[in-house]
């Protein structure tokens, strides 16, 4: 479950950035009318793909007018990261940090982009500026434990998660990946556990069961695998490439039930409207390649 188990929201600090003290009463440059335009187009676009096309055209007109414009960086970053360019993302987010160093919003773009391109080390020191601009906070301590997870680094991410837990017992993301550390241990029972209580601090959500479900492949009860991933699936799942791409759930992926759960939850997906899957040709054509 590597490239949706991020957490991939930073509009938040996007917009901190680009709104209260950066908008002065009664002043709106030609830049922030621009940008708002380019923001409208790019709402349309969800049905309109002319307009997504023009929004892009448009924010890579303001960026390339005033490259030194944090508001305009971070702005089109979010959009291109929405929409699965994350290469291109990512060159727009060094962007605002060339404008301004350690800016928290540019960082936190950066290092999810990083992950998503699978770019371990890379994210693992992002993260590790953010930490030291707010040592407390639990996002970039369990986004740097994910990141060197994901490297290989079990120890080093059993470390940061047992962190994230001494200050917050039953943080959901830190027990989700000490439940996996644990199985790639081969400590099914101390993964179960963590599954289980991931389990009961969202009982209507994905996760639980499906960690129970690689639990119990990993105990050889196939049968009793394929009902928690029957349940997992039943809660509703967003990464069904994910699943897929699991190496623990590779055992069960020729067994036709559970060639049934991905094909039906596969054409559940399919039927949201989702601009990620058709962006990346106009990525292509809309803007330079990126490095």
């Amino acid at each position: 479950m590597k490239r949706r188990f991020v957490y991939r929201r930073f509009a938040a600090a996007v917009a901190f950035a680009t709104s209260g003290s950066f908008f002065f009463a009664g002043c709106v440059s030609e830049e922030r009318k621009e940008i708002a335009r380019a923001n409208v187009l790019y709402n349309q676009g969800a049905k309109d793909p002319a307009k997504l096309e023009e929004s892009l055209r448009l924010y890579r007109r303001i960026t390339e007018k005033n490259p030194g414009s944090i508001e305009a960086q971070l702005a089109f970053g979010q959009v291109l990261f929405d929409l699965g360019c994350y290469d291109h993302a990512l060159l727009r987010f060094d962007a605002a940090l060339a404008a301004q160093a350690e800016s928290p919003p540019a960082l936190v773009g950066r290092g999810a982009a990083l992950m998503f391109l699978k770019r371990w080390d890379d994210a693992a020191t992002t993260y590790r500026r953010l930490l030291v601009l707010d040592k407390e906070n639990l996002n970039y301590a369990n986004n740097l434990g994910k990141a060197v997870y994901f490297k290989g680094d079990y120890g080093a991410a059993e470390t940061t998660f047992n962190k994230v837990l001494a200050a917050k017992k039953d943080d959901r993301t830190a027990r989700f990946f000490l439940g996996e550390i644990a199985l790639k241990k081969g400590d099914t029972a101390a993964a179960a556990r963590e599954f289980e209580r991931l389990n009961e601090l969202e009982p209507g959500r994905f996760f639980g069961p499906y960690g129970l479900a690689k639990v119990a492949l990993a105990s050889g009860k196939v049968d009793e695998a394929i009902d928690k991933l029957r349940l997992a699936f039943s809660r509703g799942i967003e990464d069904v490439a994910g699943v897929r791409e699991d190496p623990a759930m590779s055992k069960l992926l020729d067994d036709d039930r559970v060639k049934k759960l991905i094909a039906e939850a596969a054409n559940k997906r399919g039927a949201i409207t989702n601009r990620e899957f058709r962006a990346a040709p106009v990525c292509e054509v809309v803007l330079p390649r990126a490095r």
